[in-house]
């Protein structure tokens, strides 16, 4: 599934998304606004690690932001539970 918007698309994970998600929160303007949990620096490793766990939701619920040439950015869903479990609140995230 992609989703194509005006100036980006969303769309699953690939393996090649690697690189450019480990440069990206690596920059520390950018790492600054993560999560707290997030490492610094974000290792090639850290990177390959998050796109096997994604790759193999089922459901799939993380998808790429992405530009033609290489993935920018990260957006989930994250399912409700309990008694909302019919829902699901969308989220933004770095891998």
């Amino acid at each position: 599934m992609e989703l194509k918007l005006r100036s980006c698309v969303i769309r699953p994970w690939e393996l090649s998304d690697a690189a450019a998600i480990q440069r990206y929160p690596n920059n520390r303007k950018i790492w600054l606004n993560l999560r707290n949990i997030f490492p610094h620096p974000y290792t090639l490793e850290g990177a390959n690690a998050f796109l096997r766990f994604v790759m193999n939701e089922k459901p799939a619920t993380t998808f790429a932001i992405a530009l033609p040439s290489e993935a920018i950015g990260c957006i989930g869903l994250r399912p409700g539970r309990d008694v909302h479990c019919k829902t699901a609140a969308l989220s933004g995230c770095m891998p």
